[in-house]
């Protein structure tokens, strides 16, 4: 490529001697460990829980066991047949009780042991790293790292895929991977069932707008003690559902879901604003819905409005009989007037960005339990290897295209001189390369001949003179002895314009 960018020429890097430890490599994959380890302590939670839930029924009825043979002690002429069999019933369940928990205590055992199993072949896998490394084996090396980007590539197509548990890409591709058998990925390594679970939850949010499957999350793992955040994301999840149900004009499960679940957080400061819109809304949706359908700014009048609320005329008869403290209720009304500026408060509730923001609070809490990394990991790898050869001449010089030069020259320049193979300004890394910092190197070589010409751009001189032979011989574009052409700005310029550069 002739450009200035030629003026930095990386060395090519000794691969064992310059590749990152083992220790960089468990940091960026922290996930790998965090999931089963956070699964390890929800799994002793589970087991508290059920120990404890099953520790006082066990009691109970131990001791009703207990009342019922003092009493055939005591008076066994009494002991009938009826509460001999209500003994034994007790019996009875007290040994189903102990088999269910026998049962529980058994699956979550195997459990254990599936997730320790896991632990141990990711340790392994790096454990391999390691070796290849301290034996400098560059196959080895290679495998590892072809094992690496399959696993990283697995991850990123499962989380960002549209579609159903069965479509995701992230999965078909797991799928392959797993049939080949020099591949090593399997659910050792990649925690599938925990990204397809996020990945199907967040398409069903801001896809569908549907709330159910989220919902059924939250109701599963909903152990106390709840975190603050958690506690956020169950209000923000029955807030929504309170929404549509408004919505689809549904007042009666709206209220009943104001009743059950809003009304919890009502002394909660945080969410105590959000609890009276919900009450507004109730009211004044059909407003609302009516002012957004309409372009005119129209005003919700004291008839309306008393309508809507007590489902009675203003201006009946029936009302004018009223007592005199209803009355002088009744008159503030006649005074009413609400204008859709007075409704903005209730107007962002009923836009869509609502669904992104509900998806947002839910990958944070749910990336927070099982120690997931928020950014996705191969995009981390992205950014740190693009960054390393980032120069400030990158994502600057592109395809050329002016109006006083020939197509022919245009199209030969852009196909053999500005067509460059550097990963940085590759098409399908500028949205991720455009943020990163610049790299800063050390060491660089420059071209034997480097000049500036008076546009400020700066090339090898040989190489503008090899260009302007080619130029001339393939009849692409005539220049004289004396002249260059400026690859970048596609300018002539005589040589006797050149400003020679000097290293500093």
């Amino acid at each position: 490529m002739i450009n200035s960018k030629d003026i930095l020429l990386h060395k090519e890097p000794n691969t064992l001697l310059n590749e990152p430890s083992v220790d960089f490599h468990l940091i960026l994959n922290q996930q790998l460990f965090n999931i089963p380890f956070n699964l390890l302590l929800k799994n002793e939670s589970i087991l508290y829980n059920t120990l404890e839930s099953h520790q006082l029924q066990i009691k109970s009825i131990s001791q009703e066991i207990s009342k019922l043979l003092q009493k055939k002690e005591k008076l066994p002429s009494t002991f009938d047949k009826q509460v001999e069999i209500t003994a034994v019933d007790k019996i009875t369940l007290l040994i189903n009780t102990v088999d269910s928990i026998e049962k529980s205590i058994k699956s979550i055992y195997n459990h254990d042991l599936q997730l320790i199993l896991t632990l141990k072949k990711r340790y392994e896998f790096f454990n391999n790293l390691k070796l290849a490394k301290e034996t400098r084996k560059q196959n080895a090396l290679i495998d590892w790292y072809q094992n690496l980007t399959n696993l990283l590539i697995t991850d990123y197509l499962i989380r960002n895929s549209n579609g159903t548990p069965t479509s995701n890409k992230g999965i078909k591709f797991f799928n392959q991977l797993h049939n080949d058998p020099n591949n090593i990925i399997s659910t050792h390594l990649l925690d599938s069932d925990i990204l397809i679970t996020s990945n199907q939850i967040s398409n069903s949010l801001l896809i569908n707008h549907d709330l159910s499957l989220l919902i059924n999350w939250i109701e599963t793992n909903s152990h106390p003690p709840l975190s603050k955040s958690f506690k956020n994301l169950i209000f923000q999840s029955r807030f929504q559902q309170f929404i549509e149900l408004i919505k689809q004009n549904d007042i009666s499960n709206a209220i009943h879901c104001y009743q059950i679940h809003l009304i919890n957080f009502i002394d909660d400061p945080t969410h105590f604003n959000n609890v009276k819109a919900a009450s507004g809304l109730l009211i004044f949706y059909p407003f609302l819905k009516s002012s957004l359908s309409s372009s005119n700014d129209s005003a919700i009048t004291s008839t309306t409005y008393f309508d809507r609320i007590f489902h009675k005329n203003l201006k009946s008869k029936s009302l004018s009989s009223s007592s005199s403290s209803s009355s002088s209720t009744i008159s503030n009304f006649h005074n009413f007037k609400l204008n859709n500026n007075d409704l903005s408060i209730y107007k962002h509730l009923l836009h869509d960005n609502r669904w992104l923001q509900l998806n947002d609070f839910f990958l944070s809490e749910y990336y927070s339990i099982y120690g997931i990394s928020v950014n996705d990991p191969l995009l981390i790898y992205l950014s740190l290897g693009i960054s390393s050869l980032k120069t400030k001449e990158c994502l600057i010089h592109g395809s050329t295209s002016t109006s006083t030069t020939p197509s022919q020259v245009q199209s030969y320049i852009n196909d053999n001189v500005l067509n460059n193979k550097c990963p940085v300004c590759n098409n399908d890394f500028k949205s991720i390369a455009s943020q990163l910092p610049f790299a800063h190197h050390d060491n660089s070589i420059l071209f034997d001949n480097p000049i500036m010409l008076p546009n400020g751009n700066i090339f090898d001189s040989n190489k503008l003179t090899q260009l302007t032979s080619q130029l001339k011989r393939q009849n692409i574009y005539h220049l004289n002895d004396d002249q260059v052409l400026d690859p970048i700005e596609l300018k002539v310029f005589n040589k006797d314009q050149f400003v020679t550069m000097y290293p500093t």
